[in-house]
């Protein structure tokens, strides 16, 4: 009787360590769980896929962790706060005045680039630097021929 006693004293000793194993994996985890912060950009109001020379288009930003939009959580003083550049210097970008982490773009009469790469960036709420690109083509702008008539004498 006295060896039953002794191994259910030793399963219970194994059973705790078992359970605080458990609690110190579970620790590991909750600290190793990772958040990648990319940010997604989004054209807005352009024929879809494509950009013309002249032409305006707007690109909306989100941020995303892991993979899913991210939402502060109450309390937080995060604020997003998006920059974005593009890869064709003769295209200016400008806060839209109106949508919260859009960007309205202006594409010049002449611009002969094929296509254009926009690269935002943003502080992430974990501090390092969360960054999301778009490479968007230009459409070829159709030729509109006139005839000018035009009295000579």
């Amino acid at each position: 009787m006295r060896e039953t006693e002794h191994e259910l004293h030793l399963l219970r000793e194994i059973l705790y360590l078992v359970k605080e194993d458990r609690h110190i994996l579970r620790r590991i985890i909750n600290h190793l769980n990772l958040h990648v912060y990319t940010i997604r950009l989004k054209e807005t109001n352009m024929a879809i896929g494509s950009l013309t020379s002249p032409g305006t288009a707007s690109i909306l930003l989100a941020l995303l962790d892991n993979g899913s939009p991210y939402v502060a959580p109450e309390g937080s003083t995060y604020t997003f706060s998006p920059t974005l550049t593009s890869s064709d210097t003769l295209v200016t970008i400008a806060p839209d005045a109106t949508v919260p982490d859009q960007f309205d773009v202006t594409i010049p009469a002449g611009d002969t680039s094929a296509s254009v790469t926009f690269t935002a960036s943003a502080t992430a709420p974990d501090g390092t630097t969360a960054t999301g690109t778009l490479t968007i083509p230009f459409a070829a702008v159709p030729q509109t021929f006139t005839i000018s008539v035009t009295q000579s004498a």
